[in-house]
């Protein structure tokens, strides 16, 4: 298949292969999703100008794509496995292959994928929204230079059919060569992250399946911009990284008869933000509880 035009880029998705029913509820790879635009609060209960966002370089997780202007071109699919490229924006391109299968009573899915930026328009010296949250060099005569991005996204999912007992992964991490000229004090040029889900998902009742899970997820990021940490207690400082820790559960429930999923998620994450100086800034955790249903037709 071919395409042109805005769509998935090859590498879209590449984080998320899931072979359990929460592909509607959870993005694991992807939290900041559900609360990029939460502010954090201190640990003295004073609420910052600092969002979820700021804190951890906007953007999608490490490795994951996008929809971009591309053209894309994606194989047929050979013993399980389909190979996708795709080209654009000027320039951006990136490449993928996938594999699901059935063997032994085991379901199987996967995927690796890896891309890169050199893309970048904006005349707006240290702007952070380029493609995918990559920097551009503060100062002339680099103002607009284009970004320079790499990244690497991998997943993979299994489930014991017979049981539902299922275990999927998730890592990425985005290099970015143009974070020096930001003017950061030890600012990373790597963002990374990896998540561990597993659970059962079986039909306890007539209803419907049943899907129970725990997830982990720890990331670690630097800045494409200039952010400035006043309001989380650091005075005359910017964010040089932060690392996030968060464990969540959920359970989904099927309702065959009305082709409808009822479910309920509750996460907490653990924000380390640390300054230029070095000082981590004493900050509350985040709590969130997620309910919801959806009906397919």
């Amino acid at each position: 298949r071919l395409w042109v035009g805005q769509t998935s880029s090859a590498a879209d998705g590449i984080t998320e292969i899931n072979l359990a029913n929460v592909g509607h509820l959870n993005n694991s790879s992807s939290f900041q999703d559900l609360v990029g635009g939460s502010f954090l609060r201190q640990a003295n209960g004073t609420l910052s100008t600092v969002t979820v966002n700021n804190a951890v370089n906007f953007g999608a997780a490490p490795g994951e794509g996008d929809r971009f202007n591309v053209v894309k071109y994606e194989t047929p699919t050979f013993m399980g496995f389909i190979a996708s490229a795709a080209w654009g924006e000027d320039d951006m391109w990136d490449v993928a292959l996938r594999y699901a299968g059935e063997f032994s009573g085991f379901k199987l899915a996967a995927g690796i994928a890896y891309a890169q930026w050199t893309d970048g328009t904006s005349t707006t010296a240290g702007a952070g929204n380029a493609e995918k949250g990559c920097a551009r060099v503060t100062g002339a005569p680099n103002i607009g230079a284009d970004v320079k991005c790499e990244e690497l996204g991998l997943s993979a999912s299994i489930m014991h059919v017979p049981t539902g007992l299922f275990v999927t992964g998730s890592y990425g991490y985005k290099d970015d060569d143009r974070r020096v000229g930001l003017s950061i004090a030890g600012n990373r040029s790597r963002d990374e992250q990896y998540t561990v889900m597993a659970g059962i998902e079986q039909k306890f009742f007539p209803l419907g399946k049943t899907t129970i899970y725990g997830e982990y997820i720890d990331g670690s990021f630097g800045q494409n911009a200039v952010r400035a940490t006043t309001t989380l207690g650091i005075d005359g400082q910017n964010i040089r990284s932060t690392d996030v820790t968060i464990w969540g559960l959920g359970l989904n429930q099927q309702i065959d008869a009305a082709a409808m999923d009822v479910y309920v998620m509750y996460r907490n994450h653990e924000f380390d933000v640390t300054a230029t100086n070095g000082v981590k800034a004493n900050l509350e955790d985040l709590q969130i509880v997620t309910m919801g249903a959806r009906i397919q037709f």
